[in-house]
């Protein structure tokens, strides 16, 4: 027999606030803060994966590859969205390259897409540095490739966006935290 009764959870306690976008958006620095603010914990995919493999990112691209690092991320998002403890995630810059990391963080949350322009980007990640997916020879059209490729998949991933261009970390934690409580 099916039972219909309902739980006392309402859906805001059972979601994450998922934050995507560009390396250099601003999801490190803002998700901390907006998870204390909410009184949620914190996570960020990539230092989870570099923490389960004690190694750098840029060390496991080199070592195994993107198509390998893609699946750590797809392992992550789903070990994320399987848990029932509300979190800030977050995540990795190419996470929404996946639709099934895209499927799990709308059916588990909010997906929150913190956006900025090349100068933003490259003035908060410099010219590469340890990012695998900065060419060296030309970091700024490398950079510049990538957010013109991946424009639409975080447009269609996104439940909102939120602009990170020339504003402080507490007036985007308060735009995000704005959103989460009205969604």
């Amino acid at each position: 027999m099916v039972s219909s009764e309902k739980t006392d959870e309402s859906p805001r306690r059972r979601r994450h606030l998922w934050l995507v976008g560009m390396m250099g958006s601003g999801k490190s620095s803002v998700g901390l803060p907006l998870a204390e603010r909410l009184g949620m914990k914190f996570i960020d995919t990539d230092a989870g994966i570099e923490r389960d493999h004690t190694a750098s990112i840029a060390d496991l691209f080199a070592t195994h590859g993107e198509p390998w690092f893609r699946l750590e991320e797809e392992r992550a998002v789903a070990a994320i969205a399987a848990d029932p403890e509300p979190a800030v995630v977050a995540t990795g810059g190419g996470v929404v390259l996946s639709e099934m990391n895209r499927e799990a963080m709308k059916a588990t949350g909010v997906v929150v897409w913190l956006f900025a322009d090349l100068a933003t980007v490259i003035g908060r990640v410099g010219m590469g540095g340890d990012r695998p997916l900065i060419g060296r020879a030309n970091p700024v059209a490398s950079m510049d490739h990538l957010m013109v490729e991946r424009h639409d998949v975080y447009l269609r991933a996104a439940d909102a966006r939120v602009s990170t261009i020339d504003r402080d970390v507490a007036d985007v934690v308060a735009e995000v935290e704005a959103l989460w409580r009205s969604s």
